[in-house]
């Protein structure tokens, strides 16, 4: 029964964003004409995402497999387990985790190559 709900809530959600990702409708005659909403990025912002966003995955990586073989490590020689089994909880956590710290960090290393800081807002 629950699974049927889910399923059904799935294919709502698909059914739902779909137009989001894959229709590109024209406006229609009511409304007004579309605003350009693409933001200006020159080479320099595309560069500072691109690294931004090699510096989150780097981190992600780093952390989940340091928190993988760090939790093996610490059952096998620091609790000396000869075979060590651990919750399937745990490594959903750990992505989620790893997640929120790559998303963490591109941003601190956006605005580091940005150069902003607490400064520039009291400023002007």
């Amino acid at each position: 029964m629950i699974d049927k709900f889910f399923g059904l809530l799935l294919e709502l959600l698909q059914i739902g964003t779909s137009g989001e990702f894959f229709c590109h409708e024209k406006p229609q005659a009511f409304e007004p004409e579309p605003r350009d909403r693409a933001l200006a990025m020159d080479e320099r912002d595309h560069l500072l995402a691109n690294r931004a966003w090699r510096a989150g995955m780097v981190c992600f990586w780093l952390v989940f497999v340091t928190a993988c073989m760090g939790a093996w490590a610490f059952l096998r020689y620091g609790r000396g387990v000869d075979s060590v089994t651990l919750p399937p909880e745990f490594f959903p956590m750990m992505a989620v985790a790893g997640f929120v710290i790559a998303t963490v960090t591109q941003a601190v290393v956006t605005l580091h190559y940005y150069g902003w800081g607490a400064g520039d807002a009291s400023a002007e």
